[in-house]
């Protein structure tokens, strides 16, 4: 194995491919990656060119104390829970000549010492002669061991800043040996290998019961919504969040030891491990965690003895074509030809469940869905089909959770329950899991109105769960096809004010139950700091070096002109300065706002510029329109009476 520099130096800067050469790792490691390239860099004559992948994620140009070179931006890491692969790093260098600009003579005469001091030609007074030869062995370590003594950071001992020439006479960065890197990374290639850790996310999944608690913790993206939200069992959403990180609220060693203590009591040894050093910048670790660690590799062998004979019978493409779809044909099946009884397909859920507590939710939805084609407990089927709903959105597979959250309400409305508390329970933590499909699905916000206001899902949601009525009303705000459905939810707004009270609901309030525009003026203020802060309405959005918030100013369009339009049934002739303070803008920007909806055919109206007035056209529609309006109910009315009608048929026929 030969170092970086030697590598390069094995490549013709003029050979007819172009000199090109590819360094990648089996890790993630900064050591081992942008460190390495940055060294060569500054060492051999190389520049980076892009890699030609048009995936991943740009490397680290900074990290922690450390700063690179800017190039290493055309470099591309790979993260096991946001590329479904193992953890990997590819850099493309091109040699552009065979001169080393890093390297001083004294050096190439000491080049297998990995820490050797690195001192220009003229800071050796008397210790090295002008063509750069040493004088002696003795007087060049004198002059080593003095300069290694000095301050790298250039400061003095008492916090001042040294001299120019203490600037000059810095210790050379130290990096592992050859030997250490080694060893370094084919022990980190044996520990994915065993463990297969695809995620860094935790989920805890209770088998009592399908309402499962949900934390993520994400090291790499930091605008990532699942980076701190927890749905508790007590369903208490409306209870603001932890902090963003990106908002640098929190130091980085408080998160650090807040992740550790979440970690504790997982099965996420490792990464507990890798969190404890970062911290405390030691390769040491307690002894608990290794005891920890030992018991949780033990029984993650046990339980892969235990699937053993399913997983290679999974594994086999041509007898996995012997399956059908009648599950007992299947059962009897693998029973007299593989041996393969009730006891492996349970030991094939435990384990699933084992792998999905240990983060590779990859291959736990892989297993969750197959033992969910054999097995005949239909509360087990169930559970499973939890727990690969939550590791698709762990995955952020959008498309594909949204087909299996589908598949949970179907079995969730249709399933006679033990008792009714229940079935509303579940439909409670259903619609909380469809937050994180509805505001990352392109079609998200519609299909929110869908699920959210359906009768037993709204009864739901006013019985247990009201801080729901958040999302919903923002999404009737930012969704205006949907009007008439908007007015009955309007009537829920009225109904719960009493009992539940938010900025974006209260806004609702005001400008349609209590026509108080100075009100809903000073609720806009406050629902743009509620979005802000919200972990599914402030998604951001990375654009160049700007983060935005897209619903936060979709919103504050859509809510002004909500207060507009209501503003303008009330009133014939409005004037300009009044409106402008009702939408909390100036007079030109408020001016500007009419004009633009005017000439986007959103309002019937004309502006007089001598009295500064707007002027509403009046507004008749035909009879048709009226009918139309007037019928639309019915189709949803006749949906419900046919659905009761067959429900209490099923009912009848149980009995």
């Amino acid at each position: 194995m030969c170092s970086s520099t030697e590598a390069i130096d094995m490549v013709d800067a003029n050979s007819k491919s172009g000199g090109y050469i590819v360094y990648s790792t089996y890790s993630i490691m900064v050591a081992e990656n942008e460190a390495v390239i940055d060294y060569a860099l500054k060492r051999r004559d190389v520049k980076l060119v892009p890699c030609g992948l048009d995936f991943g994620r740009p490397g680290f140009t900074k990290f922690r104390e450390q700063r690179f070179h800017p190039s290493l931006e055309k470099t591309r890491r790979f993260y096991p829970h946001v590329h479904n692969m193992d953890g990997f790093f590819v850099a493309k260098l091109k040699k552009m000549s065979s001169s080393k600009p890093g390297v001083k003579p004294s050096e190439t005469a000491e080049k297998e010492e990995e820490t050797t001091t690195f001192v220009k030609e003229k800071e050796i007074k008397g210790g090295v002669k002008e063509n750069g030869n040493v004088s002696s062995e003795s007087e060049f370590k004198k002059k080593k061991r003095k300069f290694s003594s000095k301050p790298s950071n250039g400061l003095k001992e008492n916090g001042k800043e040294s001299s120019e020439s203490e600037h000059k006479k810095r210790k050379k960065r130290q990096f592992p040996s050859k030997e250490e890197i080694s060893k370094a990374r084919e022990n980190k290639r044996n520990a994915l290998r065993q463990k297969k850790r695809k995620g860094f996310g935790l989920i805890n999944w209770t088998e009592t019961t399908p309402l499962w608690s949900f934390w993520s913790l994400n090291p790499i993206s930091q605008s990532d919504t699942s980076e701190y939200l927890l749905l508790s069992r007590s369903c208490n959403l409306h209870t603001p969040p932890p902090p963003r990180k990106e908002r640098q609220l929190y130091d980085d060693d408080h998160i650090l030891k807040a992740k550790i203590d979440l970690l504790n009591n997982t099965n996420m040894v490792d990464y507990a491990m890798d969190i404890h050093k970062s911290l405390y910048h030691t390769e040491d670790v307690p002894q608990d965690m290794v005891e920890r660690r030992v018991e949780v590799v033990a029984r993650l062998k046990s339980l892969e003895e235990g699937a053993a004979p399913l997983v290679a019978f999974l594994q086999n493409a041509a007898a996995v074509q012997e399956l059908r779809a009648d599950k007992q044909y299947n059962l009897q099946m693998l029973n007299d030809r593989y041996q393969i009884g009730p006891t492996q397909i349970e030991a094939l859920y435990q384990y699933a469940k084992f792998q999905f507590e240990c983060g590779n939710y990859s291959g736990a939805a892989d297993y969750l869905y197959q033992y969910r084609a054999l097995c005949t407990n239909s509360e087990r089927s169930l559970s499973a089909l939890w727990g690969k709903l939550a590791a698709e959105i762990l995955m952020q597979n959008w498309d594909i959770a949204l087909e299996e959250l589908n598949r949970l309400k179907e079995i969730i409305d249709s399933k006679n329950f033990s008792s009714p508390l229940n079935q509303v329970q579940s439909r409670i933590w259903l619609m909380h899991w469809s937050l994180f499909i509805f505001f990352n699905h392109d079609n998200g916000r519609t299909q929110i109105i869908d699920l959210f206001n359906q009768d037993k899902y709204l009864n739901a949601i006013q019985t247990s769960a009201p801080h729901l009525l958040r999302y919903l009303a923002t999404a009737f705000i930012v969704n205006k096809r949907r009007r008439p459905q908007f007015k009955d939810f309007i009537k829920v707004i009225q109904q719960e004010q009493h009992s539940y009270k938010d900025p974006i609901t209260e806004f609702l309030a005001c400008v349609y139950v209590n026509y108080d525009f100075d009100g809903a003026q000073k609720k806009m203020r406050e629902c743009e700091e509620v979005i802000l802060n919200d972990p599914f309405l402030g998604k951001r959005v990375e654009e160049s070096n700007f983060s935005t918030v897209p619903l936060r100013d979709e919103f504050l369009e859509n809510a002004r002109l909500f207060i507009f339009e209501t503003y303008c049934r009330i009133h014939q002739r409005i004037d300009m300065g009044v409106l402008a303070e009702k939408l909390n803008l100036n007079y030109e920007e408020a001016e500007r706002w009419i004009v633009n909806l005017i000439r986007s055919s959103k309002l019937d109206a004309k502006i007089d510029s001598e009295t500064g007035t707007v002027i509403m056209e009046p507004n008749h529609p035909n009879v048709y329109e009226q009918l139309i309006e007037h019928t639309k109910p019915i189709n949803g009315r006749t949906y419900k009476l046919v659905s009761q009608l067959v429900e209490h048929v099923q009912t009848q026929t149980a009995r």
